[in-house]
């Protein structure tokens, strides 16, 4: 007859666990689900966030305008910068070889 106890007792323990189990099991997979959520909404944020194809390309070609313009005024720039250079030895050699009057 105690062994009938002594088993009872232990299969109450066991469901006590089993219980416990089943309370923690059910507690990650709604964690699961939870962060499943969240990732599917912030991929579906960065996805609405993402730049179409148009967007990138308008963008590229912007750059490679502003790129060439940065360029052409480079040239420019040291375009004038020569003519001002040979403009001043022009008239440093004007000066030094210029007879006096």
């Amino acid at each position: 007859m105690s062994a009938f106890f002594k088993r009872q007792a232990e299969n109450a323990k066991d469901s006590t666990m089993t219980n416990e189990q089943k309370i923690k099991e059910e507690a990650a997979r709604r964690k699961a689900l939870r962060e499943a959520k969240k990732a599917i909404s912030e991929a579906e944020a960065a996805a609405a966030n993402q730049k179409s194809a148009e967007d990138v390309a308008r963008e590229v070609h912007e750059a490679s305008l502003r790129q060439q313009a940065e360029a052409e005024a480079e040239a420019k720039k040291k375009e004038e910068d020569e003519k001002a250079a040979r403009a001043a030895r022009k008239a440093e050699m004007n000066a030094k070889w210029q007879s006096p009057k």
